[in-house]
């Protein structure tokens, strides 16, 4: 009886963090930009509302992120997406 139970909750346990950390990073080209929506890949992604957006540049041999909006993202940028499923946290877009 512990047994089953200690092995339940280690399930659980390890559930629960591999959601926490299941995030991934999608690359590639806008393909098309909706209200709160991205596609990349022929992958229609949900923008989190919280997301970061920043632009990075490369100046000099240095990177800098300029914070920017959804709607300075345009077809055919390049991007690189941390996601969750289908929903994206951060959008950095690379312009150099």
């Amino acid at each position: 009886m512990k047994r089953t139970i200690i092995i339940l909750l280690g399930s659980l346990l390890l559930a629960v963090g591999a959601f926490a950390s299941g995030h991934s990073y999608i690359t590639g080209n806008v393909q098309d930009q909706g209200r709160n929506t991205l596609q990349v890949g022929g992958v229609t992604y949900s923008v989190d509302e919280k997301a970061l957006i920043v632009k990075v540049s490369n100046k000099d041999g240095r990177f800098e992120e300029k914070v920017i909006s959804l709607r300075n993202v345009d077809r055919g940028d390049s991007v690189r997406l941390k996601v969750i499923g289908k929903i994206v946290y951060e959008i950095a877009v690379e312009d150099y």
